[in-house]
């Protein structure tokens, strides 16, 4: 699963500087369960974009924010709230802000930061696992990233950091006592 973090609001609104009128894209899947942009987080942003004087002009969330075609669909059903927008915020992972952005020709920014690739161990506890960094080694070492789950980011093995429960611990669990 993607993880997201929303960005700073300041910084959001002036990403939207100069435009008044914005329609939102949440995403159903990825964002939802680390609860940066489901159908809670959206009415959030709509909320606080209100209060800063913006005017949301209507908003959606998607089974999933990713998919091209699935997000030219809900462009077109949502025509008219996305033709009277000037900008299209999305609360979605970067795919996912590219995604609407190929499905349509208005301007596309994101409303969060993506952070990288994370299980869900237990409700709302998240572990990353994969930063998606293009060069896995995890069949190299017994099926743990050792540059994702190391703090210090080292192949070589445990440093000073690593303590003795998790050094003998076979269980899947943060790497070096994180």
């Amino acid at each position: 699963m993607t993880a997201t973090e929303t960005k700073v609001f300041e910084d959001i609104l002036k990403s939207l500087e100069g435009s008044q009128k914005v329609f939102l894209v949440g995403c159903g899947s990825c964002a939802t369960v680390v609860q940066t942009g489901g159908e809670f987080e959206v009415g959030e942003m709509r909320t606080a974009l209100e209060a800063a004087g913006k005017t949301v002009t209507g908003a959606a969330v998607p089974e999933e924010a990713c998919k091209i075609l699935d997000m030219k669909k809900l462009l077109r059903d949502n025509k008219e709230a996305v033709a009277e927008a000037d900008t299209l915020l999305v609360l979605s992972c970067g795919a996912g802000v590219q995604a609407v952005a190929e499905a349509s020709e208005k301007r596309t920014l994101p409303a969060l930061n993506t952070i990288g690739q994370v299980d869900q161990f237990r409700l709302g506890q998240f572990y990353e696992w994969c930063s998606s960094c293009g060069e896995c080694l995890v069949g190299e070492y017994g099926g743990i990233c050792p540059i994702t789950r190391c703090p210090k980011g080292q192949v070589h093995g445990p440093c000073g950091g690593a303590n003795e429960a998790s050094a003998r611990s076979t269980r899947r669990t943060p790497a070096c006592g994180r």
